[in-house]
């Protein structure tokens, strides 16, 4: 069952999120998940970029639970 998700998300609610989705991807460290995430945000980097780039979570598994999450359809690559 999808998430309700603000339109307006706070700063924690932006992090919890991605960790969430992040762990439900395949993610076996919060802590360095949220860490990651806290760092990006200070220095105004893509949030999601920084879950990928840090490889806390495989891209298509990652995008596909957050299409779960939110509720939106997911087509996959291709």
């Amino acid at each position: 069952m999808p998430q309700t998700v603000s339109p307006h998300p706070t700063h924690q609610g932006i992090v919890d999120l991605l960790t969430q989705t992040a762990m439900n991807a395949g993610c076996h460290n919060a802590l360095r998940c949220r860490e990651t995430l806290e760092e990006a945000m200070e220095k105004k980097q893509p949030l999601v970029a920084a879950i990928l780039e840090g490889q806390l979570a495989e891209e298509e598994i990652f995008f596909q639970k957050l299409a779960e999450t939110v509720g939106l359809p997911y087509a996959g690559e291709g």
